[in-house]
This record gives structure tokens, C-alpha cells and sequence, in this order.
């Protein structure tokens, strides 16, 4: 589905065509913004939390990834070593590779005040050719209150966002 991006008060008002087909669809959505320019996809970041619902949507994915010879670079925006604790990458790298069995994968931690901020630096960084990111199903108060992070992202993404929802199944 194509995006076209909207303003703050239409997004607060309204919201948008995309966000709602986002959440309502069956199946993952692929949202693609004005002017992204399709070369396949050899490069997916998929966005992590690291939760054990989060890395098992993953396996959605691996199928489409095959299909284009795809990295998957897998992405941990950790907010706490900004406070002096340090992350242990190792564990983190042991964990994704335990859990998601494909070869062409490496993962990275990423350091940022805002997990929003940390993805969009990682994604210019590494020049990816595609966002995947899960979503939980919300109920509309938390939904108005405390918006989703794929859908915050999905009004501003420079590169094509795939959301995989909770009840998706493979492909």
C-alpha cells in the first residue's frame, strides 16, 4: 500500500488510509512511502524488542527474505545504557540466533533517547532497503493515548515499512 504521509493535526483528527488498513488487515501489511524507489530487497532491519512474541513473528518474514536472498539485520534500540548500564550484545546476538533460524542474519544494538530516533539512524546508516516491524493488537484508548511505535513510524518511514501483526501466519 502506498503512503503519502500527512500532516500532525490530520494524523490526530483523522488519522490515515494506511494506519487503518494497518491495523484492521487479515495479513502483513507492506507500506511503501511517496518517492521510495524499489532495487528488491537485499537488506531488512527487522525492529526488535526482543520479546519472545516479537522474535517469533519473525518467521512470517523469513519466507518473503528467501525469496529476495535478504539480509536480515535484526535491530535492539536499547534507551539504558544512556544511563550507565551496559547492554550485553552477546547475549543479545545468542538469543536472536537461538530463535530465529536463517543464515543470512547479524544483529546490532543501537543507542538512542527515543527508539523511534534510534531506528531511523540505523536505517540511514545502513542504507536498508526495507522496516519490518511487529505489532500487538491495541485497544482504542492505549491506541490515543500511547500510539504504536510501527505506527508512529509508518507516518514519517523514508523506506518501505512491512508490519507483521500477532495473529499473522505465514506467508
Amino acid at each position: 500500500m502506498g503512503t503519502t504521509g500527512t500532516g500532525a493535526a490530520e494524523r490526530i483528527l483523522i488519522g490515515s488510509n494506511a494506519a487503518r488498513v494497518t491495523k484492521n488487515a487479515p495479513c502483513p501489511v507492506f507500506l511503501i512511502p511517496r518517492g521510495a524507489k524499489f532495487s528488491g530487497l537485499r537488506k531488512m532491519v527487522y525492529a526488535t524488542d526482543l520479546s519472545d512474541d516479537n522474535l517469533d513473528r519473525v518467521k512470517v518474514v523469513i519466507p518473503l527474505a528467501k525469496v529476495f536472498n535478504s539480509e536480515l539485520l535484526f535491530l535492539y534500540v536499547d534507551k539504558t545504557t544512556l544511563s550507565g548500564d551496559d547492554v550485553d550484545v552477546k547475549k543479545i546476538r545468542a538469543l536472536v540466533r537461538k530463535k530465529v533460524k536463517y543464515p543470512k542474519q547479524s544483529g546490532f544494538v543501537c543507542t538512542d533517547i527515543s527508539v523511534k530516533e534510534g531506528i531511523d539512524f540505523f536505517l540511514k546508516k545502513y542504507k536498508a532497503d526495507a522496516l519490518v516491524m511487529f505489532t500487538r493488537h491495541r485497544n482504542l484508548f492505549k491506541d490515543l493515548y500511547q500510539p504504536s511505535l510501527s505506527k508512529k513510524v509508518s507516518f514519517n518511514t523514508k523506506v518501505p515499512l512491512l508490519v507483521v501483526h500477532e495473529h499473522d501466519s505465514l506467508f
